[in-house]
């Protein structure tokens, strides 16, 4: 994943995405899951069903592990009939991800020190044809609390294993590995999962014009049916105050934002990192199609260093 630099003048207004990708997850010291929460998109996981959202971190082992993009992250809204796991998938764009399962790639050695993310823009021939889509669950069982699931990225087949634990919510711990018929893009990784939790919530960052830096103090309201409504205050005269909408997956988003004093509207994409801060952190980062052509994306990832925003 290579980083391109922001023009934040330009762009002060997309930062507010940050603030809504924090509300994605709008991760706290609580278990609980209160109205709107992420979790009620799809159903609300329980120790017996994986039907609901879903926030995957996933930890490279042995020869897999590479720096600085050493994580990835699965967003997912799976739903489950009987013993059966699925998800009506997710496709990619030359836009961006949409859909209920989206992949990233995340700067870090740890949910705790991650400083980018990337997400997948097509087309691309990374490894392989990464963003020709879909992606999808193309088959998942649960039998008691062991779980499988064969994930295709694009056509390369990942099986990931695991339980899911009888907490309130419950969690996941597994592998993933490589399918036997996918032997271009090799891979051993252990894979932790976690409810996506409330995106409500207010959130502080700052916009920077002309090498002065404004707070910008975000609230974001989340609804049941994945989408999602902001209203950003700054004193910032070149964008005033904000409002934007958009949509989430997981602890993964992507919003339209305006600001009052005109100016073209900005588009972002963000994640929600629930162990970055006290509360949280939205990692920000603008998606440009006409920047992350085949020569400066890698493996079809695109990232654009965009800003954090903390939940408060």
């Amino acid at each position: 994943m290579k980083k391109k630099e922001v023009n934040m003048k330009k762009l002060a207004l997309l930062l507010v995405a940050v603030a809504l990708l924090a509300a994605l997850v709008g991760c706290g010291s609580s278990n609980s899951l209160p109205a709107g929460s992420s979790s009620t998109v799809g159903g609300t996981p329980t120790s017996t069903s994986m039907a609901g959202s879903w926030d995957f971190t996933v930890t490279p082992t042995g020869a897999s592990v590479k720096t600085p993009n050493n994580l990835s992250a699965l967003e997912a809204v799976l739903t489950q009939s009987g013993t059966t796991i699925s998800s009506s998938g997710g496709t990619v764009t030359t836009t961006g991800p949409a859909g209920n399962l989206w992949f990233l790639q995340l700067d870090g050695t740890a949910l705790a020190n991650v400083t980018a993310v990337g997400f997948e823009v097509a087309p691309t021939a990374g490894c392989k044809n990464i963003g020709s889509g879909p992606n999808t669950v193309t088959s998942g069982t649960i039998t008691g609390s062991a779980v499988t699931l064969v994930i295709s990225q694009s056509g390369n087949l990942f099986d990931v294993s695991g339980t899911l634990s009888s907490a309130t919510p419950p969690t996941f711990t597994g592998t993933v590995q490589n399918d036997v018929t996918n032997t271009t893009c090799p891979i051993t990784a252990n894979v932790t999962g976690v409810v996506a939790s409330s995106l409500t919530g207010t959130y502080l960052g700052s916009i920077t014009d002309s090498g002065t830096a404004y707070p910008l103090s975000v609230a974001l309201t989340a609804n049941t049916d994945g989408t999602l409504s902001l209203n950003g205050t700054t004193s910032d005269p070149k964008s005033g105050n904000i409002t934007g909408h958009g949509t989430f997956t997981g602890n993964a988003l992507t919003f339209t934002a305006q600001g009052s004093a005109g100016g073209n509207a900005g588009t972002l994409f963000g994640y929600f990192d629930p162990s970055l801060g006290a509360k949280g952190t939205i990692v920000l980062t603008q998606l440009d199609p006409t920047g992350c052509s085949a020569a400066t994306f890698d493996n079809g990832w695109c990232v654009s260093d965009g800003g954090m925003f903390v939940k408060q």
